[in-house]
């Protein structure tokens, strides 16, 4: 006996699904960057506490280069000469940097992709029916590699190749066409095509 469903779904309701499904959740990495307590994420100026303006070089790289590999390493501190706080710091990101490392092995050894990326500019912006809510959203998501140096203790590589993407954040997109009635226009794959 076969049986029929009953259940009919109006168009409305599909549209409507389907925007909820692609706009995301607000919680989601995409749609809120900011690193909070994760102990995989982690705010670029946040390797300052090695070296002053390390995450403007960082930053001035990936924006000039469409190829690089940028050592953040404290191999050459004197961590016994630092104050508590700076030795916290440092601490604090070494444990950050070693768990995106191995979330990033991990991703990769159990679906084949590796996933560490970084969200720059940063959107800021209320809600326009709740302003009580904040997305905190990237605009653009760049694909890098990191890994834990061979050669020292306390060294990370983070590199980009040239077949390396750079992404606009098709959930912000969704999200703002959703939430403010306002449609992004696509990113021509040409704009992007030189990684920069």
């Amino acid at each position: 006996m076969n049986k029929v469903s009953q259940i009919v779904f109006r168009e409305d309701f599909i549209l409507n699904l389907l925007a909820k499904l692609k706009t995301g959740n607000r919680r989601g990495i995409h749609l809120n960057v900011l690193p909070g307590n994760s102990a995989s994420r982690l705010d670029l100026k946040k390797i300052d506490a090695i070296e002053a303006d390390l995450a403007n070089n960082f930053l001035n790289t990936l924006l000039t280069k469409d190829k690089f590999s940028f050592e953040i390493s404290f191999d050459d501190i004197q961590i016994s000469n630092l104050s508590q706080d700076e030795k916290n710091a440092i601490f604090l990101l070494s444990r950050k940097l070693n768990n995106m490392v191995h979330e990033n092995d991990d991703q990769f050894l159990e679906f084949g992709i590796k996933n560490f990326s970084l969200g720059y500019p940063i959107l800021i912006k209320r809600e326009v029916n709740d302003p009580s809510k904040v997305i905190k959203a990237p605009l653009l998501i760049w694909n890098l590699e990191i890994e834990k140096s061979k050669n020292k203790v306390n060294s990370w590589i983070i590199s980009r190749n040239e077949e390396s993407p750079i992404h606009l954040n098709e959930l912000l997109r969704s999200y703002i066409a959703t939430d403010a009635n306002v449609n992004l226009e696509q990113i021509s794959e040409q704009i992007l095509e030189d990684g920069l």
